[in-house]
């Protein structure tokens, strides 16, 4: 347990960085308490008992937050909805068991590539190689250009610019990325190599992706195609709204 906690932090921190965010001490604290609290959770549950055991940790706001992004990067899951209740709860095995289904999907990933690369008649370079686990290493979706300036903050000698655009552009072609959505003139994409099938949802007015998978959801698909006699061979669900943050800004800007 202490081992995996000490890995999805580091992981998260990881995380929060590609989305310009920093891991402040208050977060690491709160992560700690979730893992003390050792059994599913409602969040206001979860707040209170928080501040039970320490009311200097944090804000009820900051908990809703770190929980909300602890959601987002994957280590607490939503387990059921019962009477207008919502259970969460920390999922640091699945964390830790998804890592290690990455390494060996990323080494599958390459040796498949380089073969594409070889049938297109171009070779796979260890720069190229060094591309494909840094965009692995990104965790979240993406800009190209995004893209290019956090790998070059991480190592300015790996690529040009040109290169890793190529390369992101061979991995489309390859599978291994798929562009997302266009929205507000910009084009997002993910890395689907050690992923699991999932929706999006889509904020217009941020642009924030919010990963989620519901098994009602490929089962109702599976239902419509066998009801319609059609052999499904892939399927896109992207849901756009509003998130939570952008409502609460619209509320205060109506307060204000």
């Amino acid at each position: 347990m202490q081992g995996d906690l000490e890995s999805l932090k580091k992981d998260f921190k990881k995380f929060l960085g590609n989305k310009g965010r920093k891991i402040t001490k208050r977060r690491l604290e709160i992560i700690d308490m979730i893992a003390k609290y050792g059994e599913r959770f409602e969040i206001e549950d979860l707040v209170q008992w928080i501040n039970s055991q320490n009311k200097n940790v944090a804000s009820r706001s900051t908990i809703y937050k770190t929980v909300q992004l602890l959601r987002e990067f994957g280590a607490i899951r939503e387990v059921m909805k019962l009477n207008d209740r919502t259970i969460y709860e920390l999922a640091l095995e699945k964390q830790h068991h998804e890592s290690k289904c990455m390494e060996g999907e990323l080494e599958n990933l390459k040796r498949d590539f380089e073969r594409f690369l070889k049938n297109k008649g171009g070779k796979i370079t260890k720069g190229r190689f060094e591309i494909i686990d840094m965009i692995a290493n990104y965790r979240a979706h993406f800009e190209i250009e995004d893209l290019v300036r956090w790998i070059s903050s991480q190592n300015k000698n790996v690529a040009s610019r040109s290169t890793i655009y190529r390369t992101v552009r061979l991995l489309q072609e390859f599978g291994a990325i798929r562009e997302v959505i266009k929205l507000n003139n910009r084009t997002i994409y993910e890395f689907v190599v050690g992923k699991q099938h999932h929706e999006h949802l889509i904020c217009v007015e941020c642009g924030k992706i919010i990963e989620f998978n519901k098994e009602e959801i490929e089962q109702l698909q599976e239902k419509v195609c066998e009801e319609y006699d059609f052999t499904p061979i892939n399927h896109r669900l992207e849901i756009f709204g509003i998130c939570s943050d952008c409502r609460e800004k619209r509320r205060e800007n109506r307060v204000g």
